[in-house]
């Protein structure tokens, strides 16, 4: 073979290996390619399947947060717990579901009522932590609101074992927020609690309402708290609160009527500190006429608080003025008295009497 021959083997075998190679790789980069592209299709996949756990998470969430709002709306606090507890597990870094953890916990403690055989320190032990963690993140009025909780959750373990009350955490917040609704009717009603001064626990639901939040609470709380004092100063301040309630037009539920009631039912006395003059005089007249009126015209009454009523409407119809009013409803009650009360009896006709006097 000469060498022309041989040289053009080794061309020739040069070329076909080119080719090869060449083909070779050709073929590995369509197959990188491939699987790049089967690299990008999974990704795609396992990304479009993580949005649609995302969203059905999300979702859910939704679903409980708005579940637990309905259940906590209808005080079924303990549900409302276990769903936002559900939530949280979801995705606990949510702030939303933390935020309404903090609502919940909240609205509990201004409602609370224990289960059977369970301690007020068991209960707010289940609620503190939510406030706790609640504290380090919130700021101005949303903070003053979690520390006058806390506060709220202190007086609780107080009422049933003594120990640090609760006055401490109520100025904390309003320290925070001088205008703090729940720090002001809290601080009022540990007032009347502990020493039952009345001007002073005034000064701080005046407050309270005044903040313009959360006023049905501020009104129950302070409703409650001037019954709990059991005092003739604390039952007159609760016809004054009455009749502030009708002039802002506040909405009294059938148990702060009750409470109103009450009072009155405890000035039928006439004794002591305890006497109708007393109680006649607490307001203007006229209002306290308009109020009384606001309050029970409309009150499905038993038979003896349905008199008890007419024997007050006549005497405050007589305060006000309303002499032949106040008359024609005394002697309509008189012929209603036979066989009940003798001393209801012996009041009503009294009053006939000086009302049938020459003025």
């Amino acid at each position: 073979m000469d060498m022309s021959s041989s040289e053009n083997k080794v061309k020739s075998g040069v070329s076909t290996n080119s080719k090869w190679d060449g083909q070779f790789a050709t073929v590995i980069k369509w197959i990188g390619a491939v699987t790049a592209l089967m690299t990008v299709v999974a990704g795609l996949y396992h990304f479009e399947q993580f949005l649609s756990e995302s969203r059905e998470r999300q979702h859910r969430v939704t679903e409980l947060l708005q579940i637990a709002e309905n259940q906590q709306r209808s005080h079924r606090f303990d549900e409302a717990w276990v769903n936002l507890d559900a939530a949280s597990k979801l995705d606990k870094n949510d702030r939303k579901i933390r935020r309404a953890q903090e609502d919940l916990a909240m609205a509990w403690l201004e409602d609370a009522h224990l289960k059977e055989g369970e301690s007020f320190h068991q209960f707010v032990a289940r609620l503190e932590p939510i406030l706790d963690r609640g504290l380090l993140t919130a700021k101005s009025q949303r903070k003053a609101d979690i520390q006058a909780h806390l506060g709220w959750a202190a007086f609780l373990r107080f009422r049933e074992a003594g120990g640090l009350g609760p006055e401490e955490a109520y100025r904390q917040a309003l320290v925070i927020d001088p205008n703090n609704t729940y720090a002001h009717a809290m601080l009022g009603h540990w007032i009347l609690w502990s020493n039952r001064d009345v001007a002073a626990s005034r000064k701080h639901f005046d407050a309270a309402i005044a903040s313009g939040r959360a006023q049905s609470y501020a009104r129950k709380l302070q409703l409650a708290a001037l019954q709990n004092a059991h005092t003739s100063q604390a039952d007159l301040e609760m016809i004054a609160v009455a009749n502030n309630m009708r002039k802002m037009n506040q909405e009294v539920d059938s148990s702060d009527k009750r409470r109103i009631w009450n009072v009155y039912f405890s000035f039928l006395e006439d004794a002591g500190d305890y006497t109708a003059k007393k109680l006649l005089r607490v307001i203007p007249p006229e209002e306290h006429l308009s109020t009384f009126r606001w309050l029970f015209d409309a009150e499905a009454f038993d038979e003896g608080r349905d008199l008890s009523r007419s024997y007050w409407l006549g005497l405050l119809e007589e305060a006000a003025g309303r002499r032949a009013e106040a008359l024609q409803t005394l002697n309509s009650l008189s012929v209603k008295l036979t066989g009940h009360s003798e001393r209801l009896r012996d009041r009503t006709q009294a009053a006939i009497k000086r009302l049938s006097a020459s003025p």
